[in-house]
């Protein structure tokens, strides 16, 4: 019996130590699987970072056209596939690259819907949301969370559409803004880009969620946000940092946001000094874009860019502007323009140039009363002009040529000063005049010549009856003084 028991225990022992070291081993098989798993996920991630770091590599290394202007001075790479910084006061372009290439825009097109929205209405006009202004959201889609029935100012849906990037926000401005349904605030927005000189835009919503036929350039943006800026409600809005909507016709609650643009917030690493506005904007297939205001007290810039790669879109915003302050200079036009084919609208208009570049490097060409200046074809200033007409070039020219030297000249210099007053006054009156005043009085001139050739008509042919009437009546008397004579003569007889 107890060599029984001496078995059973060590059969026993053996069993357990026997599944003990197959525990281990199961443990260890198990474990190799995982350690490959993690192994080939570091490799995969770190394959996926190189891809990355690449690209990346290649976008800043990309060609930036105004670098290769002659004595312009050299601007940085970004990590965006177009950029571009503007001078707003005069429309100078300072840096360039790849300006006219196609990109989506993403959010940054709230900043034209916001245009088109101010150049139609009134802040304090009504927004109604529809079921179209909702029901095409999708998860993760910038929102405040209105509803279809409820109704905002203008003033607070343009807060919420550039501050929150509110989405459904921008959809419910096009329906309402002009008063003429969604299609006609889409078309005015393409109408504007056109107006602005834009030239590879096309936009088929309000708020740049993807779409294959919405895009826009560098360049055409630029025009967008210069505009935009120029209007005093679009600067105040886009500068705030938090705004507040208070309860609404649906909503008992109050609904508050925050400004999106980091470079605005003092405490944000991101922060830019001279940063005044923007909008930014990013979709998987736009990445990351970035609309810029800054303002350093001498120059109002804005800068522009698409498609940026990576985490760089404000490093290379700041990089932008700060190569923008410092290399360019105002140029006055009054002072440096010579021409006499025009007269400035505004005498404080200039050009924006670097240092080694002269205003007598520059070509002009003045169209539809306005006056563009360019360097190497790329534009440093416009300025809005009135154009001179012929007859003053010709009365400005012989002014200057032709000069009094006889005694009888001399004699009637008092004479030919006032006619020439008289002139010139009734010169200048036409250059100013209204045209439709104009048009009038060429009218009334018309009118005024077929009357007296009329009348002129008129009074040749009553001369010419009269004169009829008077040899008639002399062929009479003639033919009265033969017949008296005749019967004279038979009397006689």
């Amino acid at each position: 019996m107890k060599v029984y028991k001496r078995v059973i225990a060590a059969a026993m022992t053996a069993m357990l130590l026997f599944t003990m070291g197959g525990t281990a081993r199961a443990e260890d098989v198990a474990a190799d699987p995982a350690a490959d798993t993690a192994a080939d996920a570091e490799e995969q991630l770190t394959e996926q970072q190189k891809q990355e770091a690449k690209i990346e590599a290649e976008v800043y290394a990309m060609p930036v056209e105004s670098n290769g202007l002659p004595g312009w001075p050299q601007g940085p790479g970004t990590y965006g596939e177009g950029a571009i910084v503007m001078d707003i006061g005069s429309g100078a372009i300072l840096y360039a690259k790849n300006i006219d290439a196609a990109f989506y825009p993403a959010s940054i097109t709230k900043v034209l819907t916001a245009l088109v929205a101010l150049e139609n209405s009134q802040m304090t006009d009504e927004v109604k949301f529809t079921d179209d202004s909702v029901s095409f959201m999708e998860y993760g889609d910038a929102s405040i969370g209105m509803r279809s029935g409820e109704v905002l100012s203008m003033k607070d849906a343009l807060y919420g559409m550039l501050l929150a990037s509110a989405n459904e926000v921008a959809h419910a401005i096009a329906e309402n803004a002009t008063g003429s349904g969604y299609d006609d605030f889409i078309q005015k927005m393409n109408d504007d880009v056109a107006a602005l000189g834009g030239v590879n835009s096309h936009f088929v919503n309000p708020n740049g969620l993807h779409d294959e036929n919405h895009y826009t350039c560098a360049r055409d943006m630029a025009l967008i946000g210069a505009a935009a800026f120029r209007i005093e409600d679009f600067r105040t809005i886009t500068k705030t940092l938090e705004y507040t909507i208070g309860p609404t016709n649906l909503e008992p609650e109050s609904r508050v946001f925050q400004q999106n643009h980091k470079m605005l917030y003092p405490d944000n690493k991101e922060y830019y000094q001279y940063c005044v506005g923007g909008k930014t904007g990013y979709t998987d297939q736009a990445l990351s874009t970035l609309l810029t205001y800054a303002d350093d007290g001498e120059f109002q810039l804005v800068s522009v860019v698409l498609k940026t790669h990576g985490i760089h879109v404000y490093p290379d915003t700041t990089n932008l502007m700060n190569y923008a302050f410092g290399n360019f200079s105002k140029v006055s036009i009054a002072d440096n323009e010579k021409s006499g084919e025009f007269e400035l609208k505004d005498p404080s208009a200039y050009v924006v140039l670097p240092e080694g570049v002269t205003f007598a490097d520059l070509k002009s060409t003045v169209k539809d009363g306005k006056v563009t200046y360019t360097y190497n074809d790329n534009i440093v200033g416009t300025a809005e002009v009135t154009e001179k007409t012929p007859i003053d070039s010709v009365a400005k020219s012989t002014k200057n040529t032709v000069k009094p030297n006889t005694d009888s000249e001399k004699n009637t210099k008092s004479q030919k000063k006032q006619d020439g007053g008289v002139l010139s006054g009734i010169l200048t009156w036409l250059k100013n005049a209204d045209p439709v005043v104009l048009g009038g009085i060429g009218a009334a001139v018309l009118v005024i010549v077929i009357l007296l050739i009329v009348l002129a008509v008129r009074s040749h042919q009553k001369k010419k009856r009269r004169r009829a009437r008077r040899e008639e009546l002399l062929r009479r008397r003639r033919e009265a003084q033969r017949r008296n004579g005749r019967e004279n003569k038979r009397k006689n007889i």
